[in-house]
């Protein structure tokens, strides 16, 4: 996005947000250098971790004179671990008619920043917590936003691209003086779970590791860096949905090789991920058969996709792997697909008789390989029976 720092610094309060977390630190240092203050480690600016302290201090410290510069600032870091909607109430009884009324202090200490202060509010990159929905972030980041808007602050939001993401990470690899193959590009696109701004740090670490070489290549890519979780389950479903066993079982042994809690990691990560990608498949079926392009597949089938989500709103090389595994997978496999992943759940939460956890997932694996191999043993032996 573009942005004047001299323009956001007009405001007292500014919120740091998005899905690009090089570009939102950028715009931090960006803001504290224009503001005259250096860096985090200035004399006139104070950095706090949200969920560490009294919000009410960081009021105090902001509102604090400028010991060598025109403004004093407070950074706020981590600021979605707090949800704005419970902090700082109180209650005010009306003097006359004895009404007593709930006041919203942190919305009435935003609107009072002195001109000399300022405070930046980062929402950095989190792990959601184990048992919480998938939004436990999201909505404390919308808050926030609604919040910050409405007592006159200003909001940054940087989000990386979700389209031509392989055009975006070449030209970043040409700003370093490196050239990158499209299909280099969109190899670690894949690998980073179409993260742009992870693949710019990669790119760094991948100028250096090649050297003098004017191009950065798909081994060099493949040697160096660690794939997301992500990449891994779609290397798994590519398997899965080619109905080759060794190769699946290959992804599943690599995809949980790393994993302290497989317990925590089948709940939180391994299953909801599978679910996911052939809930994506499952749309994108409908694309292949009606002949259009994930990214704009037309009124009718737009209207029928999820609004939040689906497959039009992903990543270019989400969508290409959606479209490939639909491309080898009818309705009617994709359904058996379904059954056997949610007798999986039920398994693993106990409401099923199962085998200890590893072979419960493993057996899953093997059972949707025999489904999209379109072997009759498994498609007559569906769940849903």
């Amino acid at each position: 996005m573009k942005w004047q720092p001299e323009k956001v610094l007009q405001s007292q309060v500014v919120l740091l947000c998005g899905t690009d977390n090089a570009n939102r630190l950028k715009a931090l240092k960006t803001l504290l250098t224009s503001a005259g203050l250096g860096d985090e480690d200035a004399m006139d600016v104070e950095t706090v971790v949200a969920d560490t302290g009294d919000p009410s201090q960081w009021f105090g410290t902001v509102a604090t004179f400028p010991f060598l510069g025109d403004r004093r600032a407070v950074v706020v870091r981590n600021l979605a671990r707090l949800n704005p909607t419970e902090l700082m109430w109180s209650e005010r009884t009306d003097p006359d008619s004895k009404k007593v009324t709930k006041v919203h202090l942190l919305a009435e200490q935003l609107k009072t920043i002195p001109p000399t202060g300022l405070l930046l509010l980062v929402i950095d990159d989190e792990r959601i917590p184990a048992g919480a929905r998938p939004d436990h972030f999201q909505s404390r980041i919308n808050a926030w936003k609604k919040l910050i808007t409405a007592c006159g602050g200003t909001v940054l939001s940087f989000e990386v691209p979700t389209d031509n993401q392989a055009k975006h990470i070449a030209e970043h690899a040409e700003s370093l003086g490196k050239s990158m193959t499209k299909q280099a590009a969109s190899l670690l696109a894949e690998m980073l779970g179409g993260r742009v701004d992870l693949a710019r740090d990669e790119l760094e670490k991948l100028a250096l590791y090649v050297g003098d070489a004017p191009q950065i290549t798909e081994n060099d890519i493949r040697s160096t860096v660690t794939p997301d979780q992500e990449y891994n389950i779609w290397k798994l479903v590519d398997a899965v949905s080619d109905g080759n066993a060794a190769l699946a079982l290959t992804q599943f042994n690599t995809l949980i090789s790393n994993v302290k809690d497989l317990s925590g990691e089948a709940f939180q990560t391994i299953l909801p991920q599978l679910i996911r990608q052939f809930r994506l498949a499952w749309q994108a079926r409908a694309c292949v058969e009606n002949r259009v392009p994930p990214r704009s597949p037309g009124y009718e089938l737009d209207q029928w996709m999820p609004i939040k989500k689906g497959l039009p709103q992903e990543g270019d090389w989400v969508q290409t792997k959606a479209m490939k595994a639909a491309q080898r997978l009818d309705y009617p496999r994709l359904l058996m697909c379904f059954d056997i992943l949610l007798d999986t759940d039920a398994k693993i939460k106990g409401q099923r008789s199962a085998m200890d956890l590893r072979d419960t997932l493993e057996q899953c694996v093997m059972n949707l390989v025999e489904v999209c191999a379109g072997r009759s043993s498994v498609l007559l032996a569906s769940p849903r029976a």
